[in-house]
């Protein structure tokens, strides 16, 4: 129960007659209203900042997950045995946010619409939550603040956001030089930063049209997508060391997730002759898997291996091995030290092998030593009735001298790929982020 109180407050009031005006005391009934902590959230809340402003008031705070995307462009011309001719038409990714806002009541709503009409055709300066890290405290007149530079995304000159998640506010700084232990800004601290902030890398932003608002009688859901508007060098720092490669492929050395679905793929088209019997054409001389692949990684120490890998591919243009983790050519008997010659019960294989996405192979030892290798070439085996019932295949490089490189495991193929969409997707949860590439195989 909340304690009502009377209290009297001066109010002037004004006669209609030559009377002059005079002070009387009117009794006022008010209610106090016990102080309400406030709201904490997984995906901050977003404030109107002076001169360039953001897209969503103080009282909306988006919701997880939030889904970034990286595009690049690229133009590819594919020949009949399915070898292809690809470029580039975009270096650096235009880099985009797809955000979902709950609605709570009528001016929540109208605050939305308002903002989201105010910002067809603005740029704007957007703090990007999901690369927030926790902030020291620090003192107003400080130029510096110290945070993990290593989980973030900053750059010299650009802006940072400071995150106060208990008032649910945000104070900008521009960055002057970025250390691994923090950032040295261009202007002392207005104010104090308290205990328990984040510090947010802020980019500028553009708003594409449409963007959607759903209500219904007292709550609903908005949602926008945002764009960056200028380019951006892509990897944070330089690290050639973070990708594997054999020779002078990458190797994406990664375990997807479950649920892997591949289509196979001869671009083959039936039609009907006059007799009604399907004749079948065949474009591509082997076939190609196509499918999707998603990786559940951790954002704030791992972005940089994605980052790099994205930027060695740039889109649908570079290629990488790709392994299927499964054992597709299980040995007939395990082989000696410093073998190159490997023989499978898999026969079948010498359909795969005629496409040269199939002449990599991943070798996991039981001592779980994993290597790449080349197949060179390769031969069937035959019974004395002359039928097929094994297949000897030479790898460019032994499998190894040292006790245990012999105790094969499995051996699966690492398909030689390349992304089959220029747009890498990522969904932002509030514990780990789900990265998910387009994929197909190449002949090449």
């Amino acid at each position: 129960m909340v304690d009502s109180r009377v209290t009297q407050i001066p109010v002037i009031t004004v006669d209609l007659s030559n009377q002059p005006s005079r002070v009387t005391q009117i009794p006022v009934l008010a209610i106090s209203i016990p102080v309400q902590p406030a709201r904490i959230t997984q995906v901050p809340v977003m404030v109107p900042y002076t001169p360039r402003s953001i897209p969503a008031p103080v009282s909306i705070p988006p919701e997880t997950p939030v889904t970034e995307v990286w595009s690049y462009l690229t133009a590819i011309n594919i020949i009949s045995n399915g070898r292809e001719q690809r470029s580039a038409l975009r270096d650096v990714p235009r880099y985009s946010l797809r955000l979902n806002f709950l609605l709570l009541n009528g001016d929540d709503r109208r605050i939305m619409v308002e903002n989201l009409q105010r910002q067809q055709g603005v740029e704007f300066s957007y703090p990007v939550y999901q690369y927030g890290t926790p902030v020291e405290p620090a003192d107003a007149g400080d130029t510096e603040l110290y945070f993990d530079a290593s989980r973030t995304d900053m750059r010299a000159g650009e802006l940072l956001a400071i995150y106060d998640p208990y008032l649910e506010t945000l104070t900008y700084a521009e960055i002057a030089t970025v250390e691994p232990e923090g950032a040295t800004l261009s202007a002392p601290l207005a104010g104090a930063v308290p205990k328990g902030c984040y510090a947010l890398p802020v980019y500028p932003f553009r708003l594409p049209s449409p963007a959607s608002v759903r209500m219904n009688t007292v709550a609903g859901t908005a949602t926008m997508r945002i764009e960056s508007t200028r380019p951006r060098q892509f990897q944070r720092l330089p690290n050639p060391g973070l990708l594997a490669r054999l020779g002078n492929i990458v190797v994406l050395d990664r375990r997807p997730m479950n649920d892997v679905d591949d289509a196979i793929n001869r671009y083959t088209e039936w039609t009907d002759s006059e007799l009604s019997i399907p004749d079948p054409t065949i474009k591509w001389r082997t076939a190609f898997f196509e499918g999707q692949r998603r990786y559940r990684y951790d954002r704030f120490t791992e972005s940089d291996y994605w980052r790099a890998f994205a930027d060695e591919m740039k889109g649908r243009r570079g290629t990488f091995l790709l392994p299927t983790f499964f054992d597709d050519l299980p040995l007939v008997a395990q082989p000696a030290l410093n073998a190159t010659a490997l023989t499978t019960s898999n026969m079948w294989a010498d359909h795969y092998l005629r496409n040269q996405s199939y002449k990599f192979i991943r070798i996991e030892r039981q001592n779980n030593k994993v290597t790449y290798h080349r197949i060179t070439d390769y031969n069937l085996n035959y019974d004395v009735n002359g039928d097929p019932i094994s297949l000897t295949f030479n790898i460019a490089a032994s499998i190894g001298n040292t006790a245990g490189d012999n105790l094969i495991r499995k051996i699966s193929f690492a398909l030689l790929s390349r992304l089959n969409s220029d747009d890498i997707t990522l969904e932002h949860g509030q514990f780990s982020s789900v990265i998910t590439l387009d994929i197909r195989t190449v002949n090449e």
